[in-house]
């Protein structure tokens, strides 16, 4: 009778351990699944970001371009007082930076 008992109980603690490590699995694969969802969703973030940076980044080239030739002419325009704007902003510049603290 007592090796019953002790047989029972090792199959007892055999089949829980067996259900341990089947919960275990399920578990990882639950988790491997959710970690691949979320890997797939912030991928597809990043690269939504990454075309919206491009697109941001191509219209400011693309806007400072066209404030390039405005000033060029401008300048080509009105040279002198283009020359005079120039060193009174460089003087400012230089005031600023020479001015103690």
């Amino acid at each position: 009778m007592a090796q019953s008992n002790d047989a029972r109980a090792g199959r007892a603690r055999s089949d829980a351990w067996s259900e341990l490590l089947d919960l275990r699995d399920e578990i990882a694969e639950i988790v491997s699944a959710r970690s691949d969802r979320l890997h797939a969703a912030s991928r597809a973030q990043t690269e939504a970001f990454a075309e919206q940076m491009k697109d941001i980044l191509h219209d400011a080239a693309e806007t400072l371009k066209q404030d390039e030739q405005r000033l060029e002419e401008l300048v080509a325009e009105r040279p002198l007082p283009a020359l005079a704007a120039a060193f009174a902003v460089g003087l400012v510049v230089g005031l600023a930076l020479r001015a103690p603290r």
